[in-house]
């Protein structure tokens, strides 16, 4: 058992001997005989097959530098470490495979993982981070970090990186002022929490400037327990701001966004900033800000295991925090009591069936929907209502009427995240059509039609196309109930360029 190993957070498993290989792809490395075993796929013969492995830790080891950029590389099991430098940026690069642990090797010490420390001015922009054993990246004491457009999957399946006493991160941000993680996506991690926001000092690194915005976090915490998509830390609160994040289908005990707070030892967490976020199917709760002068503004939360958003009043705290414009089927100030007072300043929230009043919300259409008892129900709070159509803002992440939906996570070359998602059953007949804009995209060409060829194949000429906009909501209307539907986004850039999109589909319900 590995030190520090924590029986409540982790599961236990088993490897590193011969008679566990008993599955294609596995492998196993005997260092006393300097033998490497493998089952190959279909029993070919390993001459004749691509066999790779890790031969080094870091491709660059960059120390004490300023002024480099890295763009365009594809890493294979290999990364980079930088250490006491600035002005950094590691742009449109792919890692796989990026850090592994030397436990087939006996040696038990930390893998060697994707980490940035001491660094002033680093970017990491448009990269892609995937099975890795440990981390994706963590970011260690710096100034103006920057992590955007990035897609980070199938990490840390061990669970066994150990920093400050914890394994529980898979992007981790300690001691870092100025800190910004936007547009990027996030799925298929072990570890409890995905993004941890924290400080070595329990007093906190001052008013620390930190934007947390526009990301996608799902399938999250599979090997731990605890934790949350977003997790900040109580010394880190302060001024924090996360909006306008989806984070959904999270596993045992885990949380959406949770501003952390120790009440028993005198450590809160205060004035955090928490506003559209959406969060559902958590299996736990979907918000949970723990402290006290925090602002909870225009979040939608469902189909949680306790309720949906707990402003945590037992054992003190969020007596002067404010929870305005909410919508979820319940919200607390006591996770194992629904009925529990809201503590603090508390208005215009609406509890309930939130299928009465959202267009699809099982099909990620969070816009109300038209009559609902939450347009223009809301708080008016400069600088996070601001824009608001109609009389009043409305309650929840969405505006009623917006010629444009917003679509957190990672922008790709093509148009992504289809809503309704790709081969949805049981879409509502008055469905829009709506999709997350390419990178760097100036507008966008709509193809839409009952034949999968023809849209697949259709040009400006065809009638399958319905025209070029700049707004991402299309109205494909009338809809005949139980018939599928096909459609394509096609991405124009600003020189002119065409990317063609993948062809989607949805069925209408037959009611």
């Amino acid at each position: 058992m590995g030190e520090g190993y924590k029986p409540v957070d982790h599961y236990y498993f088993l490897e590193c001997h011969l008679n566990l290989l008993d599955a294609e792809k596995e492998w196993f490395y005997d260092v006393d005989t300097k033998t490497l075993y493998l089952w190959p796929p279909g029993g070919e013969n390993p001459a004749n097959m691509d066999v790779r492995g890790k031969t080094q830790s870091y491709a660059f080891n960059i120390e004490g530098s300023s002024h480099i950029r890295i763009k365009g590389l594809n890493f294979f099991a290999t990364t980079f470490r930088i250490y006491g430098s600035r002005n950094i940026i590691v742009e449109d690069c792919n890692l796989t495979y990026a850090s592994y642990s030397k436990r087939m090797l006996r040696d038990l010490s930390n893998p060697e993982i994707t980490i940035a420390e001491e660094v002033h001015n680093f970017t990491l922009r448009n990269c892609i981070i995937a099975y890795t054993d440990g981390p994706a990246i963590y970011v260690v004491s710096g100034r103006n970090v920057t992590i955007e457009n990035c897609l980070f999957h199938d990490i840390d399946y061990s669970c066994v990186y150990m920093l400050d006493g914890q394994s529980a991160h898979t992007i981790r941000a300690r001691d870092v002022i100025g800190f910004t993680f936007r547009r990027n996506t996030v799925h298929t991690t072990g570890g409890a929490s995905v993004l941890g926001i924290s400080a070595s000092d329990i007093s906190g690194i001052g008013k620390a400037d930190r934007l947390i915005e526009y990301n996608h976090f799902y399938n999250y915490g599979l090997l731990q327990r605890d934790g949350a998509a977003v997790q900040v830390a109580p010394s880190c609160a302060y001024g924090i701001i996360v909006r306008y994040n989806w984070c959904h289908d999270a596993h045992d005990q885990k949380y959406g966004v949770r501003f952390d707070g120790k009440y028993e030892k005198g450590i809160y967490g205060t004035h955090g900033l928490m506003h559209h976020n959406v969060a559902w199917n958590i299996k736990n709760i979907g918000l949970r800000p723990k402290g006290d002068y925090h602002q909870i503004y225009n979040n939608l939360a469902f189909n949680c295991t306790y309720p949906d958003i707990v402003i945590r009043a037992v054992g003190g705290g969020m007596t002067h925090s404010i929870t305005r414009n909410n919508i979820a089927e319940r919200i607390s100030g006591y996770n194992r009591d629904p009925n529990y007072p809201i503590p603090g300043i508390h208005s215009n929230n609406w509890q309930g069936d939130i299928r009465t009043q959202l267009r699809d919300p099982d099909n990620w259409d969070f816009r109300p929907k038209p009559g609902a008892e939450i347009i223009d129900a809301g708080y008016i709070i400069p600088g996070i209502t601001d824009g608001y159509l109609g009389s009043a803002p409305d309650i929840g992440p969405y505006e009623y009427g917006a010629i444009n939906y917003w679509i957190p996570g990672r922008r790709e070359m093509k148009a992504s995240t289809p809503i309704p998602p790709n081969g949805a059953k049981n879409v509502k007949k008055d469905a829009d059509l709506m999709w997350l804009e390419g990178y760097k995209a100036v507008s966008h060409d709509v193809y839409f039609g009952t034949d999968r060829d023809a849209v697949a194949k259709a040009d400006h000429s065809s009638k399958e196309y319905k025209g070029n906009q700049t707004n991402n909501i299309f109205d494909p209307r009338p809809l005949e109930p139980g018939k599928t539907y096909y459609w394509r986004i096609d991405v124009i850039t600003e020189s002119g360029t065409i990317i063609k999109g993948d062809v989607w589909s949805f069925t209408v319900e037959n009611a």
